[in-house]
């Protein structure tokens, strides 16, 4: 029998596009039953606002969202900045955000008219707090900027740049991609089998700098007592007990799987260290820099 205790597990709503409405239903139903307390979307995660708001239990969840586009930081300015906010608040049919998060907006178009967009909305009771997500020199860069609040950063078994460079570390961290997005276990690649069938039959190559390379490199060092999935997450746990894992999925099969593993009690924690310095050797001989 589960533990009913899930505060470090934010849902990360990337993947909800995927589902339909009753699926989702059925996703965020086992959520609460396991008692996840946290929901993250962005508007660019296609559709995911919209189910989270047709939820009708969504008032289970505090609800994180995020605002700017990665691909066009020239448009983070008032005007457009305002307009997206209240679309988000509408869409998701709530009366304020949890967190709002600034999403991977390099630090020279965060100019004083966009920030006092964002206070505006916090001032008005729209916004409890305001976020910053990130890597590499704009995430430490926002770190030092007062009307921050919370960080979201990567951060995972095969990926710490950001933990080397990057100076919070207290509970307002949010960490994306604990699992690496899912590059280590056979168990979640079947589960996803139906999205990956054409990636693995072109047979990818990989560069240097990303999660399958790295995962090759890695994996001889990775505790064979205990399987990929526990030893990341418990990775995260060991290094952040505090802090959130925004675990983005949208199998209620893989939740399962995660809620098993982190109420379990882990007697493997003296291997991170050792496995810690080789991931900083390894990082520095193969150059690895933060995946965004």
């Amino acid at each position: 029998m589960f533990l009913l205790i899930m505060k470090n597990i934010v849902l990360g709503g990337a993947q909800f596009g995927q589902l339909s409405q009753r699926n989702l239903n059925r996703l965020l139903d086992y959520a609460v039953s396991v008692g996840i307390k946290t929901i993250d979307t962005a508007p660019m995660y296609y559709g995911s606002e919209n189910l989270i708001g047709s939820y009708s239990k969504r008032s289970a969840f505090a609800i994180n969202t995020k605002c700017g586009m990665p691909a066009h930081p020239s448009l983070f300015e008032g005007k457009y900045l305002k307009n997206q906010i209240i679309e988000s608040l509408r869409k998701l049919k709530v009366d304020f955000i949890e967190t709002l998060f600034v999403h991977s907006i390099p630090s020279e178009y965060l100019t004083s008219e966009s920030l006092e967009v964002l206070n505006t909305f916090k001032m008005k009771g729209y916004v409890k707090s305001i976020g910053y997500s990130g890597h590499g020199p704009d995430l430490k860069k926002a770190s030092r900027n007062l009307v921050f609040e919370k960080y979201m950063f990567t951060f995972n078994a095969l990926d710490i740049t950001d933990k080397q460079s990057f100076g919070v570390n207290n509970s307002d961290l949010l960490i994306k991609r604990p699992l690496a997005n899912g590059v280590f276990n056979d168990a979640i690649l079947i589960i996803f089998k139906k999205h990956i069938r054409t990636a693995v039959h072109k047979k990818r190559k990989h560069g240097e700098n990303s999660y399958e390379f790295r995962f090759s490199k890695m994996k001889k060092f990775i505790d064979s007592d205990v399987s990929h999935l526990e030893y990341f997450l418990k990775f995260i746990e060991y290094y952040y007990p505090d802090s959130k894992y925004v675990l983005g999925t949208s199998s209620t099969k893989h939740l399962n799987q995660v809620v098993a593993v982190m109420n379990k009690h882990s007697d493997n924690n003296s291997s991170f260290e050792i496995y810690f310095t080789e991931l900083c050797r390894m990082s520095k001989k193969y150059k690895w820099q933060a995946l965004p």
